[in-house]
């Protein structure tokens, strides 16, 4: 390991050997990790990509990292700010996040791209949009020879078109709905 993580041990012929309590225990080798074995538990020395999370915080490499949150608490990621780079934790291993576009971010697993956060995305599929995580059931405004299908997000009503949402506004002087494209 290096000077500021990892575990001082000592080498005997072939054999690597950690010290504990006047006793010494065998080093193996697993991958990158190195271990010992102390009454039938694998204790481990040196596992320099795993992320271990409890309570909200991050230990990676003897240090402990605060979590922080990207986006709100209904819609958004947890992410540990390590240096410069900022980094999801899955499954005990962490992904570094990227920026696309001013407020889109994702990480990448293999070749395949998982997105964190993309708080003006949206999907229409068989008539249920989704929107920052949570789905909407499609409802109309009129009779199906007239009218205009709309989205109810809290309590402004929405018309999709392309793959923009805009608000739906009522006018007060006579009964009728609109709603403005700009921008």
């Amino acid at each position: 390991g290096s000077k500021s993580y990892g575990a001082y041990y000592y080498k005997i012929g072939k054999n690597k050997y950690y010290v504990s309590g006047h006793k010494g225990y065998k080093v193996k080798k697993s991958g990158k990790n190195y271990y010992y074995t102390k009454n039938k538990k694998t204790k481990y020395l040196y596992r320099p990509n795993y992320y271990s999370v409890s309570k909200g915080k991050l230990t990676y490499h003897g240090k402990t990292y605060k979590r922080k949150r990207l986006g709100s608490k209904s819609y958004g990621a947890y992410y540990y700010k390590i240096g410069k780079n900022r980094y999801y934790v899955s499954g005990h291993k962490g992904y570094k996040m990227m920026k696309s576009g001013k407020t889109n971010y994702y990480y990448k697993k293999g070749r395949k791209t998982y997105w964190l956060y993309r708080p003006n995305y949206l999907t229409v599929k068989k008539g249920r949009l989704t929107y920052q995580g949570k789905s909407y059931k499609r409802k109309r405004l009129g009779s199906k020879s007239y009218g205009a299908n709309y989205y109810k997000i809290g309590k402004n009503k929405y018309y999709v078109y392309g793959k923009k949402m805009y608000p739906i506004y009522k006018k007060s002087t006579k009964k009728g709905y609109y709603y403005t494209r700009s921008g």
